[in-house]
This record gives structure tokens, sequence and C-alpha cells, in this order.
């Protein structure tokens, strides 16, 4: 059996190709295939692609040339009917060279990578991550990559690996612990004096009341320089709206 990998087919019309020819193209696809008697498969023994999928060409009367297709999708439209629009055609019997018409049925392309068995379909009948934990409707968090492709993954595996990353990232700049510093990074020391706690996202932080000074003054500043390079006080930044 020839291994040739041929082209795509799922842009040309079959329907209009074969329209008027039923007959002709059947005696064609029944010529060159093998019943399987244990499963019933109608397996191509004309040239195949690398896939495995039935290669065949046939003439176009429009075009006057040779086109390429595979046999399996010239076999449903010849024996049942045109291929719905959108769809693709699956094999029931899962044998890739199979043509029988009773061997294929069509639908989505997201339906027909769920049910076979690949990387996505194998993912997506699992219920527990590789740590153990439940793919619950409160555990699981759907992530969007290149091409729109979604994903799960585990909430409880993904706020531990956060924690880690980021203890292991203060850890490699030597950095002090949370909670555990004496100091601010400008070296103001952390005194009852010079400490007041702020709530962010439920958690409660200290700040340096010496910084948060410094950093007010400086943007007060910066609003005066701006004040004297706009002296008129129509076209002011800071003129507040009547």
């Amino acid at each position: 059996m020839k291994l040739n990998t041929g082209p795509r087919d799922d842009l040309v019309n079959i329907s209009l190709l074969a329209q008027g020819r039923e007959s002709d193209l059947r005696d064609y696809i029944t010529a060159r295939r093998t019943v399987a008697p244990e499963t019933g498969c109608w397996e191509w023994n004309y040239r195949c692609d690398r896939d495995g999928y039935g290669q065949c060409n046939i003439w176009d009367r429009v075009q006057h040339k040779q086109v390429g297709l595979r046999a399996h999708r010239l076999s449903y439209t010849v024996f049942i009917g045109p291929i719905p629009e959108g769809l693709v055609i699956d094999h029931k019997c899962r044998n890739h060279c199979c043509v029988n018409p009773e061997h294929l049925k069509p639908m989505t392309d997201a339906e027909n990578i769920l049910i076979g068995v690949g990387i996505a379909a194998i993912n997506k009948g699992k219920t527990f991550c590789e740590h153990g934990h439940e793919f619950t409707k409160c555990n699981t968090i759907l992530r969007t990559g290149p091409n729109n492709t979604v994903w799960r993954a585990c909430r409880i595996c993904a706020k531990k690996t956060q924690k880690l990353s980021k203890r292991s990232k203060r850890e490699y700049l030597g950095r002090v612990p949370y909670g555990q510093a004496t100091h601010c990074i400008h070296g103001h020391a952390f005194t009852e004096e010079n400490t007041y706690l702020r709530v962010e996202n439920g958690y409660q932080k200290r700040q340096c009341k010496e910084c948060k000074r410094d950093a007010c003054l400086k943007a007060s500043r910066k609003r005066r320089e701006r004040t004297r390079q706009c002296p008129n006080p129509q076209t002011s930044p800071l003129r507040r709206a009547e």
C-alpha cells in the first residue's frame, strides 16, 4: 500500500464533483476496497496518506483537472449524501482506512477530537489532577492559550505553585521572608511609631510611614512644578471643574 501525504479536501465541494456520476463512483470505491470479515470494515487498498486515510483522485469537469480527495469522505457523499457544512466525518470503527459508509458519522471537529484517543480526549476524562485534587466546580480554573485553546487547571495546585515561586525567588535574591523583616527596603526600621498596617486583598501588610511620607512629598513637588509650568488658571491641570 503506497503512502502519500495528499492534499486536504475539507474545502472541496465533493457533492458538486460527484453530481451525476454517483453510480460510477460507487463502483470506483467498491473496486478498491477489501472487506474485513471480523469488523466489516471496507479497507482501502489503494494509496493512503501518512495518517492512514485512503486517498483517491477524481476528475473535475469544471476546472478540467484531477482533484485529490480522502476516500472516506467521498464514500459518505456517494452512498449516503452530502456532508453537512462545518462537520467532519468520524470513523466509528476507529479504522482510518475504512470507507464503509455504515462506519462513518458526521460531527463537529471538537466532538471528533474529544471522542478519540488523543491527549485532549485523555485529559477530558480526568477527574483528579496529578496531585490527587478533584476537579470540582470550585477547584477548577479554565485557562486560555494560543489559538483560543482552553484547558483545566487545579486551583489548589495553582495557589501552592504561586506561593512556592515567590518564596523561592526571595530566597534566591537573599531577601528576608515576609513578616520577618526588621527594616523596609530603604533601611527604615519597622518600629511601632514608623509602622502602620494596611489591608490588601484580605491580608494585612506592613508599610513604612517614612517611605509613605517621602512619596507624598515627592508627588506634591511634581504637582507644584506642573502648576509653575502652566500659570494660566484656565488651562491649569489642577483647576477644579466648575
